[in-house]
């Protein structure tokens, strides 16, 4: 990541499916996480629905 944050780039971490991934993760500074911790792959139309609830959840 040092790497990649001193040529100006942004970090993204693909298959994070735990909380102890993410925790390093964040510690190192990856900008953007994805993977099953979040969400399994799913057809369009439920991840517009998966969407609107995370990000009302996330605003709590």
């Amino acid at each position: 990541m040092k790497l990649a944050h001193s040529l100006g780039k942004e970090v993204v971490a693909e298959g994070v499916e735990n909380v102890a991934c993410l925790t390093i993760l964040k510690e190192l500074k990856c900008e953007k996480i994805q993977g099953y911790y979040y969400a399994k792959p799913m057809p369009f139309d439920e991840f517009v629905l998966w969407l609107n609830t995370f990000e009302t959840v996330r605003r709590v």
